[in-house]
């Protein structure tokens, strides 16, 4: 491959990681936001 091939597949790579990157980042804040509302809704589960 020419130098100027390899320089788009690395910038293509480097956008797909970038975006697998905020998609994981993205569940991981839901994944905390479900966890502390599951613990704010047992705090006022009655008795």
């Amino acid at each position: 491959m020419m130098n100027a091939d390899m320089d788009a597949v690395d910038a293509e790579n480097q956008v797909e990681l970038e975006e697998k990157t905020r998609l994981i980042n993205q569940v991981l804040e839901l994944q905390h936001t479900l966890e502390d509302q599951d613990i704010s809704s047992q705090l006022f589960l009655p008795l």
